[in-house]
This record gives C-alpha cells, sequence and structure tokens, in this order.
C-alpha cells in the first residue's frame, strides 16, 4: 500500500465528482429536498431569512447547481468555524467537512447550517451588556441587570478598545430572565440551533472597574466560588430551559499564567467549554491549559481547542503551530468531545478546517491520564503513544503525539525503531487543497523549544 497519504480537494476533482453523481438542478417549487442539490434553500428557509444582512444570498438567489465535495473520509475529528468566519462556499459544501458552526444570534445565520446537518451554536454574551448595542442579549438585557460594587456603583468592564460594557450578575434572577427572553425571541423568529454559546463566563475580576462586584453578604467583593456557583445555577438553568447545551469561552490558559477560572464551570451542568489561544508557548500557561483539557475528557464535556492567528496557515511558521497545537490537543482528548477550531487562514472558499481533522489516535497505550505529569517523559517532552491511527481514512497502524513546551531542547521520548516517520502538513484548508501526509521523514533525536510531532511507524 502507498504510505503517502494525503487530503487534498481541490475544485477540479469536486466538479468531477458532482458530475459523477449526476446531480441536476431542480426547481424549488416542487421538489421540498431541491437544497441538497442547488443553492436553492426551500421556500421555508428562505423565509426566515430577514432583517440582517444574509451572508450566503448570492448562493441562494442564483439557484445555480452546486459543486459538492467528496466527503471528508472517516474517522475524524469534531470540526468547528468562529463566529466570524463567513463562507465563500455554501453551507452544503461546507457540510462535508464541517461538523459546528459557530454564527451570531440571528436565524438567517444558523438556519443554513441547520439545514444541512451542520450544528449552529449562536453568539450569545449573558455577562456583559452594551447599551450601544441592540445586538444578541443586548436586546434583552438592561441597567437592572449590571452587577453593582459594595458602595453601589456599576460594575464597568473596563477592556482596552471596547466601548462601553457592563458585567452583569448571575445571581440577579432578572439576568437569567433575559438569557430566556432572548431564546423565546430567537425561537420565535424560525431560529434553528444545536446549542447556545455564552462568552467570557465565569470572570469577576479582569478588567472590573471600579471595583468587582460586592459578595452577597455585602462585605467585600465577591468570591470566586460564591460567583461560580451562581454561574453554574444559572447556565443549568438555561439549558433546562431551552433544551439545549451551552457551549461557554472561558478557557483560554493562554492569556495569563493563572489557571482560567472558568475552569470550575466544568464539573457542572454545562454541556463544555472554548479555549482561545489554545497551545500558548509559554510553559505554565500551556501546562493549565493541558491540565483543563484532561478535566474535559475526565467530566465528558465539550472542549473547543480555538487558536487565534489569523495569517495564512500554509507558512512554515504557521504548519509548525498548527502541528504544536494539533499535537497538544491530541494529548488527552475524546473524539465524541473535543472539537478542533484552527483559526489560521486558508483559501477561497475561507472554510477554516484544516487536513490533520483526518488524523485520529485511538486506543492509548495508557488509558486514563490524571494530571499532566503522566504525559511527561523522562528526557522532558510530553508525549502519548496511541495503538491505533488513521490518517485520510486509512489505518496506519500506531503513532504518538509529542510536544515540547518549554524553552531548552528535549530528547525524542522512544527508541527511533519505533518511528521512523513524521506528519507533514501541506498548503492550507482541506476545501482548498490543504494535505496531510504520514510519510514525512525519520523524527530527530530531540525537539526544539516548543515545538511538536505527529510520528508514524
Amino acid at each position: 500500500m502507498n504510505r503517502l497519504i494525503k487530503i487534498a480537494v481541490s475544485f477540479v476533482a469536486a466538479m468531477f465528482f458532482f458530475t459523477a453523481l449526476g446531480c441536476q438542478q431542480t426547481n424549488v417549487a416542487t421538489d421540498s429536498s431541491a437544497h441538497l442539490n442547488s443553492h436553492c434553500l426551500p421556500s421555508h428557509y428562505v423565509n426566515t431569512i430577514h432583517g440582517e444582512a444574509d451572508l450566503y444570498s448570492d448562493l441562494y438567489n442564483n439557484c445555480d447547481p452546486e459543486i459538492i465535495p467528496s466527503p471528508m473520509p472517516q474517522p475524524h475529528l469534531l470540526t468547528s468555524i468562529d463566529t466570524e468566519d463567513v463562507l465563500n462556499i455554501s453551507p452544503l459544501q461546507a457540510a462535508q467537512y464541517l461538523t459546528i458552526a459557530h454564527t451570531n444570534g440571528s436565524d438567517n445565520q444558523t438556519n443554513p447550517f441547520e439545514a444541512v446537518g451542520i450544528d449552529a451554536i449562536p453568539y450569545t454574551d449573558i455577562n456583559h451588556y452594551v447599551p450601544s448595542s441592540n445586538s444578541g442579549t443586548n436586546s434583552t438585557l438592561s441597567m437592572a441587570d449590571v452587577a453593582l460594587t459594595c458602595d453601589g456603583h456599576y460594575v464597568v468592564w473596563n477592556k482596552p478598545n471596547h466601548p462601553l460594557i457592563y458585567l452583569t450578575d448571575p445571581r440577579n434572577p432578572l439576568t437569567l430572565l433575559a438569557w430566556e427572553q432572548w431564546y423565546v425571541n430567537f425561537a420565535n423568529g424560525g431560529g434553528l440551533s444545536w446549542a447556545t454559546y455564552e462568552d467570557t463566563a465565569n470572570n469577576p475580576y479582569t478588567y472590573a472597574t471600579p471595583s468587582p462586584p460586592c459578595a452577597a453578604d455585602g462585605f467585600g467583593p465577591v468570591t470566586q466560588e460564591e460567583w461560580t456557583a451562581a454561574e453554574e445555577a444559572q447556565e443549568g438553568a438555561m439549558q433546562a430551559f431551552t433544551g439545549k447545551p451551552v457551549i461557554f469561552n472561558g478557557l483560554a490558559a493562554g492569556y495569563h499564567t493563572k489557571m482560567p477560572a472558568a475552569d470550575a464551570l466544568l464539573d457542572g451542568p454545562v454541556a463544555g467549554g472554548e479555549a482561545e489561544v489554545c497551545a500558548p508557548y509559554n510553559t505554565t500557561e500551556w501546562l493549565n491549559q493541558v491540565t483543563i483539557e484532561i478535566h474535559a475528557v475526565r467530566t465528558r464535556k465539550f472542549f473547543v481547542c480555538h487558536g487565534e492567528d489569523t495569517s495564512y496557515g500554509g507558512s512554515a511558521q504557521a504548519i509548525a503551530f498548527r502541528t504544536y497545537q494539533f499535537a497538544t490537543m491530541m494529548l488527552d482528548y475524546d473524539r465524541n468531545f473535543t472539537v478542533y477550531e484552527s483559526y489560521f487562514g486558508v483559501g477561497a472558499s475561507n472554510l477554516r478546517v484544516q487536513p490533520e481533522s483526518t488524523v485520529v489516535m485511538e486506543q492509548p497505550y495508557t488509558i486514563t491520564i490524571n494530571t499532566a505529569t503522566d504525559l511527561l517523559k523522562p528526557g522532558g517532552a510530553y508525549a502519548r503513544r496511541y495503538a491505533k491511527c488513521y490518517v485520510g481514512g486509512i489505518l496506519i497502524g500506531e503513532c504518538a503525539a509529542i510536544v515540547n513546551p518549554t524553552q531548552v531542547a528535549v530528547a525524542f521520548p522512544w527508541p527511533h525503531r519505533n518511528f521512523t516517520h513524521t506528519m507533514v502538513l501541506t498548503g492550507s484548508g482541506i476545501y482548498d487543497g490543504g494535505t496531510v501526509s504520514a510519510d514525512g521523514p525519520a523524527p530527530g533525536t530531540s525537539l526544539a523549544p516548543n515545538t511538536a510531532e505527529v510520528v508514524f511507524p
């Protein structure tokens, strides 16, 4: 068998696939499934696209035949795109590679994704109130929901380069009512979704001006424990009200060497959380991030590993970091709950799903990871070995993820006779011709600072 396995989807190959299917343009008026073969959406979806500018209207209005790419090889990881991503292809084309779509809080964003089987997560920020905005939960929040200091002042969330933002109070029943009312408005408007996104959870201190919220007893600032309990109660109530999971943002260890307080929410009713700046270079922050990953796996909660670099992902520097982020995520992950959200720029499609999403590791030799120390090897690398690994749907055999998050070189952790090839990435974006190969050169005897390898026999 040829060991070279590449995932490369080009428009030429996609056109061949489309032609082979024999897809024909269909009439929406007479065929309710027409959206499966054309840019036309069924009338009940067209009718829900109103109010805000429809990012996909150019696709749906022309009713041109779509080029449907080949499905992503199985098995593959859960994939996701960010709220800010605007696709230059239709949701149906993206559906071959995309599991989850973070969107804004309007039905014209969520419904096209839900219509083709992509799980939509509309954005909300119930933890903050922006009086100058009427988007999302700002339309249902008010100053009555804002947290107060012990001397009665509103708590301002004084984040640099942002408009006036207030911190809301999860202990206030009105805040939960505002969140629930947002969902009622969304659902009554025809909005469809899989889950609800909660931005910047469980952080009553950072940027709080003139001081953090007051404790319930009125004596000094609120404790983290009191605030966490209120956040958990609010998230649990929202999930019960909507029947939808809540996925919060706040697991980024890459902003500060202190462990994010939102990590505690993984022990509550919430369905999971997102880590921006996933896989930071700072060693302490990296260890905190891995600890959060382990916590998410242990509690069987969703963990979204999100990158922040939006530069083109095919440069040598970007590929090195993609390998570093990917290997870090694979040190402890759950195929059912871990979500890979690369944010690097791609080609014309703007679908930021990378080909390494088809590298799937199963049957770890060390079954349970309790702490980051369980991943530490004698030479200083953090690594995990798997007995069964796939690349692009092809079973390769065993493999391993190895990371050096320190500022000094560390030794390769196993005899080289076990692993003679490395993962090689080219390009950026699986839809735009990016590839992954299990046929790279043999790994070196050491790993340079802040680097990683994925290795194969």
